[in-house]
């Protein structure tokens, strides 16, 4: 029997119960137990955001990463139609990044495949966020995430970056809505990260400016379900030695 909880689903907001949405997907190898730590407790116990976690309370979790965000309808059509894109595309990276040697002064490294997906590849993005960003905050998304053909991503409230995390860690980083302030007083659009190994993911709300990390991805949004064009994209090396968000640091080898 799946286990349930009670609560309102991430995509479509109907109060419904909820099943266990595993972030990233089982196929990227998200099987294993793992441990779970509040970045609140994390800074608290480490000011400068280091990932030294003796100590610290956790929740331990025997299925793998993830949450209950999503009620069994939501959970099930995007599960069919774009996890496996997604996974694909993650451990393709992954292979990609175990099988090069590391040229000395590189900072980026080059993708390019005729076997994607780009529209699901998208969609599996973007619903990762709504499953790990503040409840309720990207409803506006539902339509676009619950049919498959939909090209109706509003592009001019969200863009969405992804970065090379080319060395392999043991964490994820999940902040969910941010900003940043800077030193004349004045904040930054909302911002929200996904980091693991092999891709990083940086979300940004385009409400006020901000200095963007990345490689634009939104123009995925555009193109039809199931075609299979072309994709290249250099993604910088980067890495984030802390739970602080915001900390993405570019990295050379």
């Amino acid at each position: 029997m799946i286990a349930r909880e009670k609560g309102i689903c991430l995509i479509c907001g109907k109060e419904a119960d909820l099943t266990f949405e595993h972030i990233p997907p089982q196929a990227t190898g998200n099987t294993r137990k793992v441990l779970e730590y509040s970045g609140f407790n994390m800074l608290e116990c480490n000011s400068n955001g280091t990932l030294n976690t003796q100590g610290i309370r956790y929740k331990q979790n025997p299925r793998g990463a993830g949450s209950y965000a999503l009620c069994g309808d939501c959970n099930s059509y995007v599960g069919a139609k774009y996890v496996k894109t997604y996974s694909d595309f993650i451990n393709n990276t992954r292979d990609l990044f175990e099988s090069i040697k590391f040229e000395h002064g590189a900072n980026s490294i080059q993708v390019v495949t005729d076997k994607l997906n780009p529209l699901a590849f998208f969609k599996q993005c973007i619903s990762i966020f709504a499953c790990t960003t503040q409840e309720g905050s990207m409803l506006d998304c539902k339509e676009f995430l619950l049919d498959c053909n939909s090209t109706s991503f509003n592009k001019d409230k969200y863009r969405l970056r992804l970065v090379a995390i080319p060395k392999e860690t043991t964490y994820i980083k999940s902040t969910g809505w941010y900003r940043l302030i800077y030193d004349n007083g004045l904040c930054s659009g909302e911002i929200a990260e996904y980091m693991e190994y092999p891709i990083g993911m940086i979300l940004y709300k385009l409400d006020a400016p901000c200095q963007e990390i990345g490689v634009d991805i939104t123009n995925l949004s555009e193109l039809p379900y199931d075609s299979k064009p072309t994709i290249e994209l250099v993604l910088p090396y980067m890495e984030f030695p802390s739970i602080i968000p915001g900390d993405i640091r570019s990295v050379t080898y």
